[in-house]
């Protein structure tokens, strides 16, 4: 009797769900990725819009120690792993000091300010972000 039950119900279930968990997990998966893609995404879209203001102040009155406390506020979130503030030719006006050596200025002033790129760490995958402010021209870059 339970032999029997075993093979009409028990089996057909537990093959049914390893065949629906072989075919979706791929679906789930790339779902989760593009979901915390775009998380990501609007993080840094925010970050960029809610210091534009408050940055051009503080780098236009040129005092570097009131912008180092106002940019380690920023980044004390632990998904925001540094900023930098670069001129559009390249070179760099301030960074912060979880910066990786391998994002720089320089080498991110080629790179279109409207899509997000990766860089890739030595310990982990980096998502940068640009941002262009419209007084006085920066580039600002999230990581």
């Amino acid at each position: 009797m339970f032999r029997s039950v075993m093979l009409r119900f028990v089996l057909p279930v537990a093959f049914a769900s390893c065949v629906v968990a072989y075919f979706g997990l791929p679906y789930i998966e790339r779902l989760l990725a593009e979901w915390f893609r775009s998380d990501v995404e609007l993080r840094s879209q925010l970050v960029m819009h809610s210091m534009e203001e408050p940055l051009a102040d503080l780098l236009g009155k040129g005092s570097e120690a009131r912008l180092r406390g106002y940019l380690t506020k920023v980044t004390a979130d632990e998904r925001l792993l540094a900023i930098l503030v670069c001129r559009p030719d390249g070179t760099t006006i301030f960074k912060t000091e979880r910066t990786p050596s391998a994002i720089t200025c320089a080498e991110n002033a080629a790179k279109s300010p409207a899509e997000a790129h990766v860089v890739q760490l030595p310990s982990a995958r980096c998502r940068c972000r640009a941002s262009i402010s419209t007084r006085p021209r920066r580039r600002r870059f999230a990581c």
